[in-house]
């Protein structure tokens, strides 16, 4: 199933700080969330390995159209709490830009890839 593929993508270490900036948070939300301003608002799931980056990922968020987003973490995993429908979105992975844009698309969901800095923007290109 592509869940369980997206969610074998995981880190099962948060990044380092230094690398952070580098980063693209990769956000599944469900279908009715078109775009990452819809997201204006509305609760992201978070895994607790990235919680040390919430801010960086909140500014990210911001930054890419949410003008408000709560991120919250938990017992559950991010994508658990998403498929439960305890929340519209979940950041899965902080990723380097290139394999961001090779993560798989999940059937029945948008992928948003949102860089957490400028930086992160331009290494896309």
């Amino acid at each position: 199933m592509a869940l369980a593929a997206a969610n074998s993508e995981r880190s099962n270490s948060s990044p380092s700080a230094d690398s952070v900036d580098r980063m693209m948070a990769v956000v599944v939300a469900r279908l009715n969330i078109t775009s990452v301003s819809d997201l204006t608002g509305k609760t992201i799931a978070l895994d607790d390995t990235f919680m040390a980056s919430s801010g960086k990922i909140r500014t990210a968020i911001v930054a890419a159209g949410a003008t408000e987003v709560q991120l919250t973490g938990g017992p559950a995993i991010a994508i658990d709490r998403l498929m439960n429908g305890e929340v519209p979105a979940a950041i899965v992975a902080l990723m380097p830009p290139a394999a961001a844009e090779t993560f798989p698309d999940i059937n029945g969901f948008r992928i948003f890839r949102v860089p957490l800095s400028p930086l992160s923007e331009k290494e896309r290109r």
